[in-house]
């Protein structure tokens, strides 16, 4: 179904683009502008079971785009904040920026969805860590 394939294309540039937005607390203004070489010495984010891969796979397999916007050929990049819990668990799961009520609450729905992630460590220690997950809907071509 080319709905399905327009989603796995995007559901996969989504998942490329996970954003951490709160990795590891900074003492100072110069530590936070520090490179990802750093993190990789002090700590890791948190994964998604089986990676990047895994992640897009989920995420085609589950989204499905909403039968009204997709008639009324509805785009745009939903925004979804979620906080990677020091457990793994995902929580405080909301909609950063909408795009509509209908494809914001299929975002929503998904994302609440996901499993426990591999949970983010600094310095030995297991960390909470922002996320904003970028969903991504585009009706296909006809």
């Amino acid at each position: 179904m080319r709905t399905k394939e327009t989603l796995r294309i995007f559901a996969m540039w989504a998942a490329l683009a996970v954003v951490a937005v709160a990795a590891y607390p900074q003492d100072s203004e110069e530590e936070a502008m520090m490179s990802k070489d750093v993190l990789d010495q002090r700590g890791s984010l948190p994964r998604f079971p089986g990676g990047n891969e895994a992640l897009v796979a989920f995420l085609s397999s589950n989204l499905d785009y909403p039968k009204e916007p997709l008639a009324n050929r509805e785009s745009g990049t939903v925004l979804i904040q979620l906080k990677v819990e020091k457990s793994g668990k995902v929580s405080d799961v909301k909609v950063l920026r909408s795009v509509s009520a209908a494809l914001d609450a299929e975002a929503l729905r998904v994302c609440k969805m996901l499993p426990d992630f591999i949970p983010g460590y600094v310095n030995g220690e297991r960390v909470t860590v922002m996320h904003v997950l970028p969903i991504r809907f585009m009706p296909p071509e006809d």
